[in-house]
């Protein structure tokens, strides 16, 4: 989902948005840390607050809350998940809504008091999914699966739990909740039929009580689906599209106008309506240029794209492709995704932005005695500044303040410094400050590595090194870890344990440099019975991939392997590895290996493979791409839409990939 709808634009808001100041800047929003990309999916009423998506090392995904005095802020997963997304934000941004799970999602909600919490199911052992809140994050509303193949859309709060909720319209048995009014007046989302005939998704409106009103669906489409309202729920946006869900065309609905469509700007063959301002006054969303989306706006029905309309404001978009765009309740401020400098991320304006920082007092480039301290100092104006000092282009841990100290200065100080400073409105680059080093040392050179060693269980251990140099200081490392204590020539182990393995490195150093040496690795020779050494690690894929659990293993003699799924052993899987060339939603489970001698048998742990239905072209994002790629094998009953492997192509493959789309895998 898209950022929901909180508030009322006020009319100075609007009269804002319609002359930018030029001082205004797009803000990246970074990334977590180990991440490779971020998408923003809501905002709050007054535009400060951003929830979204991001990556996380692993490959996992973890939903976030951004500001720009916090910056991204992992918000974690439920007890016993491994990923969380974030798809909805309460107008007062203190609650952020999505999902969390491993194996099956569940629907939850974060608070800074509570953390991340599960809203529970509507069945047992089955998925659901929250999309939007009230404006004080009270009511939560989503969908969940009553059975494998019907979904249905709930309505949750503290004194009621998550509760089914409301009627379907004529002809359908399932329904989805995709947003609430701030006050929890209105429902929106649509509803639909799956087999033995399918009924496209229709847009529909629910009151408090559940009662239902369709939208209707735009002449030359087959399906509607809403995205957002306004405060009261009296227009509604979204998008129409074909049976194969492509040719999508935005629309702007009222209970007195019904279903019109928002023309996209020339040069744009289909569009998205993504976001709505309290007032209904302005629309944001997207639309295609052949296969690439371009984020657009709708101010009074007229669509022009975000980057035009940024750029003849004096809004600079240097370096960016604006791919989606959402806009706050208030009209306060936008987000969206794209692509900055080459690289997928999202990005952040605060609408009413007229004090980027400027840096008044630069730092100065200095040249100083070993040991002795060195300050690098900056002076900047503007609300709310943060600060981040680099060194020859590479971020310093912890140098957040407006000075950087180095309190006795070593020769590999030596460099170029330079201040990064930010706010909401963006950010500015200090001039670069060179740091010369007057040595008065012989740095260090390592002239005897240590060496690679195998040893049994409970021996002795030793590792040496020599080097040339003056007053000379050594720190041992264990697989790059500080190991405590070690800080002489020659590192012994007096008893070899099992944890013990991996490689050994020492570092030589003083006033003037330093010097690393070669990894020796330390080897256990094990005893009889085989011992799992690198156990089997998760796995996701997607749909027709290929994907590799493989484990390594010690022991006397010739070790035997029997690798088993869900507690079954695989026909023919009895080597150190096991391979599934083509994977499929059935291939989906919990696999481990048993390894035997003559001596005995082991199990490996447990290796959890995951089956990301919704990434349906392979190429690592889950998007329209996938759902069109979907739509267009399922429409001709083309085997590969085959999701279930049950030898049919039909509605429970189509809901299957529904809703993994919605889960985000």
């Amino acid at each position: 989902m898209t950022r929901k709808m909180r508030g009322v634009i006020s009319a100075a808001a609007l009269a804002g948005l319609a002359g930018i100041a030029s001082g205004q800047v797009l803000v990246d929003l970074g990334k977590l840390p180990g991440g490779t990309w971020n998408y923003s999916s809501s905002l709050s009423d007054d535009g400060s607050v951003v929830a979204g998506s991001a990556g996380v090392s692993g490959g996992k995904s973890r939903a976030y809350r951004w500001t720009a005095a916090t910056g991204m802020a992992n918000l974690g997963v439920v007890s016993g998940a491994d990923h969380s997304y974030g798809y909805g934000i309460s107008g007062d941004g203190l609650v952020v809504i999505g999902d969390s799970g491993m194996g099956f999602d569940q629907a939850c909600r974060w608070t800074q008091a509570t953390g991340m919490v599960s809203l529970g199911s509507l069945a047992a052992g089955k998925s659901s999914f929250a999309f939007d809140a009230t404006y004080d994050g009270s009511v939560v509303v989503g969908d969940g699966y009553l059975s494998t193949s019907l979904q249905k859309a709930f309505r949750w709060t503290q004194a009621t739990g998550l509760q089914p909720f409301g009627q379907n319209l004529a002809g359908c048995d399932q329904s989805l909740a995709l947003g609430v009014t701030p006050t929890g007046s209105y429902l929106f989302g649509y509803s639909y039929h799956n087999a033995p005939q399918l009924v496209m998704p229709t847009a529909c409106r629910w009151d408090a009580a559940g009662n239902i009103i369709s939208l209707g669906i735009l002449a030359g489409s087959a399906e509607s689906v809403p995205s957002d309202c306004s405060a009261d729920g009296s227009v509604i946006v979204g998008y129409c599209a074909d049976m194969q869900g492509l040719n999508m065309r935005a629309f702007r609905w009222t209970l007195a106008g019904g279903m019109q469509e928002l023309i996209p700007p020339a040069g744009l063959t289909s569009s998205t309506a993504a976001a709505i301002t309290g007032d209904a006054s302005i629309v944001t969303g997207y639309g295609l240029i052949g296969q690439n989306a371009e984020g657009v706006i709708w101010i009074n029905g007229v669509g022009q794209k975000v980057a035009d309309y940024f750029n003849a404001r004096g809004i600079s978009t240097a370096g960016w492709t604006l791919r989606t765009a959402n806009i706050s309740a208030g009209g306060t401020a936008m987000t969206g995704w794209g692509i900055h400098n080459g690289v997928s991320t999202s990005w952040y304006i605060n609408l009413g932005c007229t004090d980027a920082p400027a840096i008044t007092t630069q730092p100065v480039s200095q040249t100083i005695s070993l040991g002795s301290p060195v300050t690098f100092g900056v002076v900047a104006t503007g609300p709310s500044l943060q600060y981040q000092w680099y060194k020859n282009n590479s971020m310093i841990g912890g140098a957040i303040a407006p000075s950087y100290t180095i309190n006795a200065v070593v020769q590999n100080d030596a460099g170029d410094y330079f201040c990064m400073v930010s706010n909401s409105c963006g950010s500015i680059s200090s001039n670069i400050a060179t740091l010369t080093v007057d040595a008065g040392c012989i740095a260090p050179t390592i002239t005897g590595h240590p060496a690679s060693q195998t040893i049994s269980l409970g021996a002795p251990v030793s590792f040496g090194v020599a080097a040339t140099g003056t007053d000379l200081g050594y720190q041992w490392f264990k697989n790059d870890i500080v190991i405590d204590g070690a800080i002489a020539t020659i590192y012994t182990i007096p008893a070899v344990a099992q944890g013990d393995e991996g490689n050994y490195t020492c570092l030589v150093s003083n006033a003037c440099g330093d010097d690393l040496s070669l990894p020796a690795t330390l080897t256990i020779s094990y005893g009889c019975e085989p011992t799992v050494t690198d156990q089997p690690d998760n796995a996701q894929v997607c749909p027709g991939s290929s994907v590799t659990l493989s484990l390594t293993a010690v022991g006397d003699g010739e070790l035997g392997y029997q690798w088993r799924k869900d507690g079954e052993d695989i026909f023919g899987a009895i080597g150190p590895s096991y391979t599934i060339w083509s994977a499929t939603l059935v291939d989906a489970g919990s696999y481990d290996c048993v390894i035997d001698n003559d001596c005995g048998h082991v199990t490996s742990d447990t290796a959890v493979l995951i089956v990301c239905l919704a990434d349906f072209n392979c190429d690592g994002f889950v998007n329209g791409d996938d759902y069109d790629q979907f739509a267009e094998m399922f429409d001709y009953a083309d085997p590969g839409a085959d999701l279930n492997a049950d030898g049919f192509v039909n509605g429970d493959d189509y809901d299957l990939f529904a809703s993994a789309f919605d889960a985000g895998c």
